[in-house]
């Protein structure tokens, strides 16, 4: 679950991620529209959801995902290709993103997102939907204070200057508290 630490827009008070292969979702989400009535019956009492579905490609570490409960903070911010600049062109640079965090030790765990289905021309927030967001997810608030001070005073963070002024549009960075609200009782893969 994330709830949001740093926003000053009106957003949902909270957003929940689940985390897998798509065979592995469609196993769940069968078995959930099968057994999970009562469930969502309680779900509905509470909170009003919306879903979609997105893809993610972890990029640095390259290590199992689940690893994601050992961070308390993940930064999101969304992004459009500039004009001109080739998919091939940004995976080399995402590349070289990841050879140099792993170069430099970064303790954080960073993926990249894309909509899939259920998300229109507008997001949730009302605001026009991007390609994609990373996700640049902490330990803890002293590892992200870290990384903007590397960024706002010489160490520049995954080279983000550069990125920005050749690469992607991106704006947007909000960072959430993380909350692990359920580990699957399922092998994850």
């Amino acid at each position: 679950m994330l709830t949001p630490r740093f926003s000053l827009l009106d957003e949902p008070d909270f957003y929940w991620l689940n985390f897998g292969t798509f065979d592995y979702l469609a196993e769940v989400g069968q078995e959930y529209a099968e057994q999970g009535q009562a469930v969502q019956k309680a779900f509905d009492k509470v909170v009003t959801c919306k879903q979609a579905l997105y893809g993610s490609r972890l990029k640095y570490p390259l290590q199992d995902e689940s690893t994601l409960a050992a961070n308390t903070l993940v930064q999101v911010e969304w992004c459009d290709r500039k004009d001109g600049v080739s998919m091939d062109n940004m995976l080399a640079r995402h590349s070289a993103n990841a050879e140099a965090a792993a170069k430099n030790g970064e303790n954080g765990v960073w993926n990249i997102i894309w909509p899939i289905a259920g998300v229109g021309p507008l997001n949730v927030l009302g605001m026009k939907q991007r390609d994609f967001a990373h996700m640049l997810w902490l330990p803890d608030m002293a590892a992200y204070m870290n990384l903007i001070d590397r960024e706002l005073n010489g160490g520049d963070g995954y080279g983000r200057r550069n990125y920005m002024e050749s690469y992607a549009d991106c704006d947007g960075r909000f960072v959430y508290d993380v909350t692990i609200q359920n580990q699957p009782n399922r092998d994850w893969r």
